[in-house]
């Protein structure tokens, strides 16, 4: 049986042009096999919110819909107990509260929430938030907008 400490990290060597320069400037990017990463989703959450740039939104509302992803590396070799991991109740608390608060851009939204989760959670690395306006006031227009946040943190 081989122990993960036994295994050398591999790295990986990248090239990069550095602006307004010919030459290319390597650096070395170190990989750790065996990282085990877990993801909490929350999908399809629903919100009836009065986020938007128009006055008419902001009357009305609109129906959004929010869809979260966070990452974090396995604390311990078996999760038993709620607190060895992130409690996806207390991430839909947070969204819902977020989702209260009027804005006029969605990726505000987006953002905001990230902050917001990896506050509560500093564990976290990775997290992946969409908003989307299921009804947008574009003449003509069928369909939704999104916004995508994408954050990678590193602890």
């Amino acid at each position: 049986m081989v122990n993960k400490e036994d295994v050398p990290c591999p790295s990986l060597t990248i090239l990069t042009v550095p602006p307004h320069t010919l030459h290319p400037t390597p650096y070395t990017l170190h990989l750790t096999p065996h990282t085990s990463m877990l993801k909490i989703s929350l999908h399809h959450l629903k919100f009836h919110a009065f986020h938007g740039l128009y006055k008419e939104e902001k009357a009305t509302g609109n129906d959004f819909e929010v869809n979260l992803d966070v990452y974090f590396t396995e604390p311990v070799d078996m999760i038993i107990k709620l607190q060895d991991t992130i409690n996806y109740a207390v991430l839909y608390q947070l969204v819902k509260e977020r989702m209260n608060i009027p804005e006029p851009l969605l990726e505000t939204i987006a953002m905001d929430i990230a902050h917001q989760v990896k506050k509560q959670f500093p564990v976290v690395c990775e997290i992946n938030v969409s908003v989307s306006k299921i009804n947008p006031p574009i003449l003509n227009f069928q369909g939704e907008t999104s916004v995508t946040y994408h954050k990678q943190y590193f602890n």
